[in-house]
């Protein structure tokens, strides 16, 4: 390969990384949105959670239909969350990329003008 496809691909992985930063930024401004806190975390997340917790003791839950439903529910707010978790990993993992793919860019463009 030549160095100038070489550095197109890494700048297209560049350029996706930085699609996966911007995704955790977003997420990141909604997480201080007290409206977000209030209706996601609090009400969601948290009371929702308690309320399904709840639910799944009452007796008149008690049917393999209704202890389903619930399981459903709680396996929900879990996979909301591990969502959440992913974007800021994988944001992580893009940052870290971007470096690597900046420094492999900058030996490219060294043995251009060797």
């Amino acid at each position: 390969m030549s160095n100038q496809t070489d550095m197109q691909e890494i700048q297209l992985d560049i350029d996706d990384a930085k699609e996966i930063i911007a995704m955790s930024d977003a997420l990141g401004r909604l997480e201080h949105n007290p409206d977000f806190d209030k209706v996601i975390y609090e009400g969601y997340i948290k009371e929702e959670a308690v309320r399904l917790v709840g639910l799944k003791a009452a007796p008149e839950m008690g049917s393999e239909d209704q202890q389903r439903m619930i399981l459903k529910d709680i396996d929900g707010i879990g996979a909301l969350q591990q969502y959440f978790r992913r974007v800021h990993i994988f944001a992580h993992q893009a940052r870290m990329s971007i470096e690597s793919a900046e420094n492999a860019l900058d030996e490219i463009a060294e043995e251009g003008t060797a």
